[in-house]
């Protein structure tokens, strides 16, 4: 018996089916199983380096080929269990060509291969010349690549795949063996293409494709142009630019040409100066022949370099200015020499024509030259030397000198006029008379001048004023500007003496007696005004007065002098007693303070000199009353004197103390229950004689103004303020934690406690904080539905400041109460909507409802409601119309008998009874039941309804008589009919 065991892969099946075989019995026989030929090609394979070992796994299936016998009934290719190996599991990284070797591990087959290689190829790096390795200055050797590869290259990314050095290799790794660039030294555009190799073992290769160009910068070179270089002389070749000759053109100094340009001159490297077209008839810088006329024409030289090796600075530009300066030519201009009213010719000449010298031309004359002689006559010129100026016309190429400049003038000399001067006298004091004089015989004037023109001016000899007494020469002098050479003859001036006069009308005759003596000397004047001679001074009386008795009549003299003759006058000196005028300027000028010592008061001076002066009342130690000092000063009656006294009040000032040194200071404690006072600071200055406190000292938390008072002699010295000062207690921080409680609501509150954080010592003592010193009471948020409420801490005594730590909550949970649907829902139709009342539909089964709340409607833990769109009127049940539901909030309620939070109940609403009585009726026969014959006898109807009652014919009874019966159509009523009889008549005739 075989065991066949399914193992069920893909899709779904339904049903397996398992058959049943009868094997037949055992027999034997060999079977030999040749191993089945399988062939293996495989194909060359590759990677680029990328630094790691290729695995086996690498080589993808695709890269061989299977021929031969596979499970002639069709093999898998991993049965085959093919393995290849590169380079027989041997090192393999480097880029190279590695031999691969293939194996199978399934014995049943035998193998045969071809068998290529694996590849690994050099990985393509992109690199880039840095900056400091991509140029040059023509003229400067190539960088030195070799010897700096790794400071000339930079590798580029350009992110593509299987590009770039790999990861943790560097430049060095690229193994660059050399950088060349394409051949040439010269300034090209586009520059030199650069090549860079890298060895043949080297598991990179350079692609140079996005290398820049190595660049061959032009060289700075700085020309100097000397611009004033181009110049030349009216009448002479214009000389041609010469670019090699350094006068005009050179290199500045430090720069020179290098290269293919080394050694050679300007013109032979590229730099050229040449004439701008149609200057001085040129023509592509060829000068013509006919003379270029003076100036300065602009940009007439132009420099140029074609050298495209050189970047050229032209130290002053690159063009200039060519001038033509003027022909230098001599003249000698003819002296003029005239009188004053007569004229002469103004004339010149050439001085020659010598080479060395200038001189015309070729081919022009002196008229070419364009000279005008000019003199700054006028038509009267004055006497004096006038310059002869040569004037040369603007437009002139001549360039004129004087050889006798500036010695060659036009002169006038002054005409000659005599003057006679007439005699003259005068009283020393009195005005000098004008001078006269007039024209002597033979002079005349010029042209039509008038005698006015001479300007004469007569005065005395030798600078004389003509003031003292003598005698003087009278002389002249003429400013006519010179045109005139006037020669005076002399004349006489006499000057006679005069009678002196003494005025004492301002001499102070009358003096009052001041204890000094005194002399007079002042006062008197007088016409005498030979103030140099020492007899003209004014002579008073040789007296020293002082005393009343020196009163009487003096004389005032003074002598004769050159100009005044001698005079006296008589002065009468009265001298009076003194009135004494007391002085108290200093006194009252000085301040008196106290000081605690015994003081006097002096100092009162008077008008008279050594006076004595006696006090009274003038001493003091302390302040007087009043603070005032009432002095009294006298002098006594003499020959000279005139007695007299005065009293003054002089002021007597308090003292004022200086407390700058004491300071009172604020300050702050922590309560710690001990007495804290503050004092003032300092010693007591001189005056201060204690300080009383008030408000300094404090036990409790709190703040207290504290004021010092100084106590001092208030009659000696000044108020001296109180100072203040704030002591402050701040309340000692302690911290509490509140401890949270909880209970059910509807309960009292629990008792709430609270403690002390740590124990906290008070400051300055080891008195531990007691509970009992906060007198605390914790109080908590307000509110009696279930929740969470905060506490707080409340009345805690002031000396001290509480930080809770940890606050407390009240947590009212719910009260747990069960609910028992127990009423019956039924009531009579009365067309109103129904209500239910949860009271009586709802007892309570368990727990019970809060204090609080006298039922449960006031708890308002359950709700109660009908079914959306029900409305309850009309009779009939209602089934699971009526809705409970729990509303939570303060209570944890529950159904009986449930655990859900929603129960229903069905409401009938019953038919109303009436019952109604048929009215009997009698008709004929052809009229109809009158359908509102009836009346209701018990019950009454809702107003508004009806009861929809249709009458009709019952049974008979007996002939013409039946039986009324009715029904009815309102369901809302449960009707009962008394039946009324119907009786038919025979209508009367």
């Amino acid at each position: 018996t075989y065991t066949l065991t399914f193992d069920l892969t893909g899709e779904e099946h339904d049903e397996i089916v398992y058959y049943s075989y009868n094997l037949p019995e055992a027999r034997t026989a060999r079977l030999t199983i040749d191993k089945a030929p399988v062939k293996i090609t495989v194909n060359p394979q590759s990677s680029v380096y990328d630094g790691r070992m290729p695995a086996a796994s690498a080589v993808a299936g695709t890269d061989y080929v299977i021929t031969g016998t596979v499970y002639a009934q069709g093999g898998v290719l991993d049965d085959l269990g093919v393995k290849l190996t590169i380079n027989g599991g041997a090192q393999a990284v480097d880029a190279g060509e590695y031999p691969l070797t293939v194996s199978i591990s399934n014995a049943n087959y035998e193998l045969t291969a071809e068998i290529g290689t694996y590849m690994v190829t050099q990985r393509p790096v992109y690199v880039q010349l840095t900056s400091d390795y991509a140029s040059k200055v023509y003229g400067d050797e190539d960088p030195d690549w070799a010897n700096n590869i790794l400071l000339a290259v930079t590798i580029l990314g350009t992110g593509e795949p299987d590009t770039g050095l790999v990861l943790n290799e560097g430049l060095s790794d690229v193994k660059i063996t050399a950088i060349t660039r394409e051949a040439g030294e010269a300034v090209v555009s586009g520059g030199y293409a650069v090549t860079v190799i890298s060895a043949a073992d080297s598991n990179y290769y350079v692609d140079s494709s996005m290398l820049r160009v190595f660049e061959i910068r032009p060289r700075q070179i700085t020309v100097v142009f000397n611009k004033a270089a181009f110049t030349s002389v009216y009448g002479e070749a214009l000389v041609l630019p010469d670019p090699d000759d350094e006068n005009q053109l050179k290199l500045k100094e430090g720069f020179s040409l290098v290269g293919e340009e080394a050694g050679k001159s300007l013109s032979e490297a590229g730099f050229r100066l040449y004439f701008n077209d149609g200057f001085g008839g040129s023509a592509g810088g060829i000068v013509g022949v006919e003379y270029t006329a003076v100036g300065v024409y602009k940009e007439a030289v132009k420099l140029s370099c074609t050298n495209g090796n050189y970047s050229v600075t032209f130290e002053g530009g690159f063009t200039a200015d060519y001038t033509v300066t003027k022909r230098p030519v001599w003249i000698t201009v003819t002296p003029v020499t005239v009188e004053y009213g007569d004229s002469g010719k103004l004339a010149y000449a050439l001085s020659g024509t010598q080479p060395d010298k200038g001189g015309l031309a070729f081919g022009e004359s002196k008229d070419d030259i364009g000279i005008t002689l000019y003199s700054e006559l006028g038509e009267r010129p004055d006497v004096g030397k006038y310059n002869i100026d040569c004037i040369v016309g603007e437009t002139s190429n001549y360039d004129v000198s004087v050889m006798n400049s500036p010695e060659v003038v036009y002169e006038v000399t002054a005409r000659e006029i005599k003057i006679i001067i007439n005699d003259a006298e005068k009283t020393y004091g009195e005005e000098t008379p004008e001078f006269e004089w007039k024209l002597k015989e033979g002079s005349t004037m010029a042209y039509d001048d008038d005698v006015t023109a001479l300007r004469i001016v007569l005065m005395l000899k030798d600078g004389a004023d003509g003031v003292e007494a003598g005698t003087y020469t009278i002389t002249g002098t003429s400013s006519a500007g010179g045109n005139y050479l006037v020669v005076f003859e002399n004349a006489t001036f006499a000057v006679h003496k005069k009678q002196a006069v003494i005025d004492v009308t301002g001499v102070i005759t009358e003096y009052v007696y001041t204890g000094r003596s005194f002399s007079i000397t002042e006062g008197a004047s007088h016409n005498n005004t030979d103030v140099e001679s020492a007899t003209s001074q004014l002579k008073y009386p040789d007296k020293e007065f002082l005393n009343v008795s020196d009163s009487g009549e003096y004389e005032i003299t003074i002598g004769k002098t050159k100009n005044f003759y001698e005079a006296k006058a008589t002065i009468t000196v009265t001298i009076e007693k003194a009135t004494i005028v007391f002085d108290w300027s200093s006194v009252e000028g000085q301040e008196y303070v106290y000081d605690g010592t015994f003081r006097y008061v002096t100092g009162v001076t008077v008008n008279v000199y050594g006076a004595a002066v006696e006090y009274a009342n003038n001493t003091f130690t302390d302040v007087p009353e009043g603070g005032v000092l009432n002095v009294t000063v006298s002098v006594a009656e003499t020959k000279n004197i005139i007695g007299a006294s005065e009293t003054r009040a002089i002021p007597v000032l308090r003292a004022t103390i200086d407390v700058s040194g004491l300071t009172f200071e604020s300050k702050e404690y922590i309560f710690d229950a001990t007495e804290k006072a503050i004092t003032v600071s300092g010693t007591l200055p001189w005056g201060i004689e204690g300080v009383e406190y008030a408000g300094n000292a404090l036990t409790e938390a709190g703040t207290s103004e504290a004021v010092a008072e100084f106590i001092y002699n208030a009659n000696n010295f000044n108020a001296v303020e109180n100072m203040t000062a704030t002591l402050t207690i701040t309340p000692r921080p302690v911290a509490i934690e509140l401890e949270s409680a909880v209970k059910i609501f509807g309960e009292e509150d629990p008792a709430f406690n609270f403690a002390l954080a740590v124990d906290q010592p008070c400051e300055g003592t080891d008195k531990v904080l007691a509970m009992w010193a906060l007198n605390a009471t914790v109080a908590r948020a307000s509110g009696e539905d279930a929740g969470k409420y905060a506490l707080t801490l409340t009345g805690y005594d002031r000396n001290y400041s509480v930080t809770i730590i940890s606050e407390g909550k009240l947590t009212i949970t719910p009260r747990e109460i069960v609910f028992a649907v127990t009423g019956v829902f039924e009531s009579v139709y009365d067309g109103n909507e129904k209500e239910v009342n949860v009271n009586e539909a709802l007892t309570v089964a368990g727990g019970s409802l809060a204090p609080v709340h006298a039922d449960i409607a006031a708890s308002g833990a359950v709700s109660v409601s009908f079914a959306e769109g029900v409305s309850i009127v009309d009779a009939k049940l209602y089934e699971n119309a009526v809705i409970f539901t729990l509303t939570g909030g303060n209570y944890a309620a529950s159904f009986e008998g449930t655990t859900e939070n929603v129960v229903t109940a069905s409401y009938t609403v019953t038919r109303r009874e009436i019952t109604v009585k048929l009215r009997d009726q009698r008709l004929l026969k052809e009229e109809s039941i009158d359908q509102n014959a009836y009346d209701i006898t018990a019950g009454t109807l809702v107003k508004g309804d009806a009861l929809g009652i249709i009458v009709s014919q019952g049974e008979l009874l007996a002939t013409d008589r039946y039986e009324l019966v009715a029904e009815y159509t309102n369901p809302n009523y449960d009707v009962t009919f008394e039946m009324g009889t119907l009786i038919y008549a025979v209508r009367a005739i």
